[in-house]
């Protein structure tokens, strides 16, 4: 019986290596147990993805975004006379798979940052051709110094559409296997302990940890007021992700300098504008001083430059200003209002695009 329990555990362990170790089969599987409402699903992102990173369980608050209605945002009128593509990240990656949320916009296509995706382009020329390159403020500094990949994710080769709705084309991939233990250990915790029967005991074990050694789980940290769980990455001042990090004018000049290289490339490819659209971190507008730092100011910095070429979106300012409650208690993104307030501001953008055509 021992031989038996013993070759059981050590089949299921080699079962767990492997699926962790590909991060497609890992992912699959998290798809089905993220829908489940069963023992065996997950509720890693159901109350946010910081909430799943630190089990604190007054800031367990299920996330409202997902019930909201994409009708409120309906473009006036039936005239599309607007192609609109972007380059973006998990912020805005949904609004732009629904053309209808954008004034007079006829098709979107969109690839997202985390997918590597390339999308297949063919600008008509009898409509406005816009491009959005949205970035949030934690990936600003890696993203937009990378000429080779602002660059890449649209093919002008493809010549394909794709209906009316913007799905990126994903090139076809090979099964690929992580043999780093650090690499995979998010993986094998998640095959192991991500079960919904054992978040109680998550939450109780965060709780205490919490309460009498003031311990959370090193990605994330708790705003002094206790009202936000903080992206940890967002605020250490060693990470590119920080808005605290000091920017140099040598940097600044990169990426300003990489932004009109990708500027004048997709001006020359024939599009009409080329806009940014930077979505400030959390701790940004909430916690710009957030234990004694000082925000580096990178977007201003970035969206003041005289030297830019780049049309803005700015809604760091807009933020600054309001008294909505932009961003998420136990998640890295918006609210359903901070999605109303940016796609107020690029609706604006269109409009004025739709003039500018006349």
């Amino acid at each position: 019986m021992k031989r038996i329990v013993a070759i059981t555990v050590v089949i299921l362990t080699l079962i767990i290596l492997i699926i962790s170790s590909i991060d497609d089969v890992t992912t699959s599987i998290a798809g089905l147990r993220y829908d489940s409402k069963s023992w065996w699903g997950s509720e890693k992102y159901t109350y946010g993805d910081l909430f799943g990173l630190s089990y604190l369980p007054h800031f367990k608050m299920e996330d409202q975004k997902g019930k909201r209605n994409f009708i409120t945002f309906q473009a006036p009128g039936q005239f599309k006379n607007i192609d609109l593509y972007a380059m973006c990240d998990s912020y805005t990656g949904e609004l732009f798979n629904e053309p209808s949320l954008f004034y007079h916009v006829d098709k979107t296509q969109f690839a997202v940052l985390s997918n590597r995706q390339t999308v297949p382009v063919k600008l008509d020329p009898h409509k406005r051709n816009v491009l959005v390159l949205e970035a949030s403020e934690r990936n600003v500094r890696p993203v937009y110094k990378d000429t080779a990949y602002l660059t890449r994710f649209l093919d002008f080769n493809a010549g394909q559409e794709n209906n009316n709705q913007g799905n990126a084309g994903k090139p076809a991939k090979k099964i690929k296997f992580k043999f780093k233990l650090k690499e995979i250990d998010p993986n094998i915790e998640f095959n192991i302990w991500d079960y919904r029967f054992l978040t109680p005991i998550k939450e109780l074990k965060a709780q205490l940890a919490y309460s009498m050694f003031n311990r959370v789980n090193h990605d994330v940290y708790v705003s002094d007021d206790q009202k936000y769980l903080l992206f940890a990455k967002t605020i250490d001042t060693v990470n590119f992700e920080s808005s605290f990090k000091p920017i140099g004018k040598t940097e600044l000049n990169q990426i300003i300098s990489t932004m009109n290289k990708a500027y004048d490339y997709y001006k020359a490819k024939g599009f009409d504008e080329v806009y940014i659209a930077i979505i400030p971190n959390p701790v940004t507008i909430l916690y710009p001083n957030y234990k004694g730092n000082t925000y580096n100011r990178l977007i201003p910095l970035i969206q003041n430059n005289k030297a830019l070429k780049c049309k803005v979106i700015d809604t760091y300012t807009p933020f600054k200003s309001s008294n909505a409650h932009l961003y998420s208690y136990s998640d890295t993104h918006w609210t359903f209002d901070g999605e109303k307030v940016w796609l107020s501001l690029i609706n604006k953008e269109l409009k004025a695009e739709e003039q500018t055509r006349k």
